[in-house]
């Protein structure tokens, strides 16, 4: 299943196209609409329907992305003008580099303003500046722009890129440990589209190589480096990519995603597990790896050792809490809690000192 397109009824298609096209570049796919006749009326309900309009390709979607479906109708009704807490469908959104010049575009075009131009820090996500404005017939177009948490995603990147060449040599208890579970928990991967989030220098994707096709994204073009030495196989892709610009690649595209000591170097886990529940198939399956949250408590972080001194890599701190509540968020069944320590999974009644966190999660539906 896919989202196809988004339609708005217009006084007049072409205006109103031609007004998308100026202010967001939106580009029509043939073939122009003229639609009529007894097959419409029984498909749509309306008597006498005829139709005339286009689709456009939004920006940020892709050759196969969803569209803007803009038509004129005949027979067709006024409406009062919408208002953004009206019920039922609100509004257009697009994500611009910078509100102000879009809304002056806008303006430009024959749009009008709806709202005012605001800035607010959203809590784990970064710091937000939008506004509502109306196109020249009067639909709601929301103007977006994101500024991340300032320096996050390069720090973490810097920071793995000079540890990159002594990564696997260092003495890391806790990378150790991360295999162990792996080799524990990993299904049997063959013939099955693999997603691997923070695959580093390719450690636990060569447990992967030659069984399943596996995707395997990180952020450090360091780590990239080695791991791409590391495993050079038809089934295996290397990208470098930011978690917290979501995930590149189709809905429900993977059957396993596993994710590793990554998501302490994001601020917040619940746009990344909404993104993992999106590209898993229906009844496919996520393992999560992450330094247990008690650990990080007392100060436990990242770190590797220079000439020097020793380095810390940013991380943040996210409480079992925050697991559990972004999994209910993402529509992620939980399947199995595990804490680990040096000595293996830790019993019920056995008061040993977690070091890791093991979580593994499930898309609704039959696999």
């Amino acid at each position: 299943m896919r989202f196809a397109h988004t339609n708005l009824v217009a006084r007049d298609w072409k205006a109103l196209a031609g007004f998308y096209g100026d202010v967001f570049g939106c580009v029509p796919v043939p073939p122009v609409r003229d639609q009529q006749g007894e097959w419409l009326e029984r498909g749509t309900g309306v008597e006498h329907a005829a139709l005339h309009g286009v689709h456009l390709r939004l920006p940020g979607g892709g050759p196969a992305g969803p569209t803007l479906e803009i038509f004129t109708w005949s027979p067709a009704f006024e409406r009062p003008m919408p208002a953004p807490n009206q019920w039922g469908a609100g509004h257009l959104a697009f994500e611009v580099e910078d509100v102000e010049a879009t809304l002056r575009d806008l303006l430009e075009a024959g749009g009008s303003r709806a709202g005012e131009v605001v800035t607010r820090e959203i809590p784990g996500a970064g710091r937000l500046a939008f506004t509502y404005a109306r196109d020249p017939e009067g639909n709601l177009v929301e103007l977006q722009s994101w500024t991340r948490p300032e320096g996050a995603s390069a720090a973490v990147a810097s920071g793995y890129d000079a540890w990159a060449s002594t990564y696997d040599s260092d003495d890391n208890p806790t990378r150790d440990l991360d295999g162990l579970v792996l080799d524990a928990l990993l299904p049997d991967v063959t013939g099955l589209h693999v997603l691997e989030l923070g695959c580093g220098t390719g450690r636990n994707t060569e447990r992967l190589s030659g069984a399943a096709e596996v995707l395997a994204l990180d952020l450090s073009e360091g780590m990239l480096a080695l791991a791409r030495d590391r495993v050079e196989a038809p089934d295996v892709r290397f990208v470098q990519h930011d978690l917290q610009e979501g995930l590149p690649v189709p809905s429900a595209s993977f059957d396993l995603v596993l994710e590793d000591l990554v998501l302490e170097h994001v601020p917040s886990v619940v746009p990344v597990l909404a993104e993992v529940c999106r590209v898993l198939v229906p009844g496919g399956r996520a393992v999560v790896i992450e330094l247990h949250p008690c650990r990080q408590r007392r100060g436990v972080r990242p770190r590797y050792k220079t000439p020097d001194g020793t380095v810390e890599v940013k991380a943040w701190t996210h409480p079992l809490s925050e697991w559990f509540d972004a999994a209910r968020h993402a529509d992620l069944d939980v399947v199995d809690v595990q804490e680990w320590d040096d000595e293996g999974p830790i019993q019920p009644g056995e008061d040993r000192e977690p070091r890791v966190l093991v979580l593994v999660l499930r898309r609704p539906g039959e696999f």
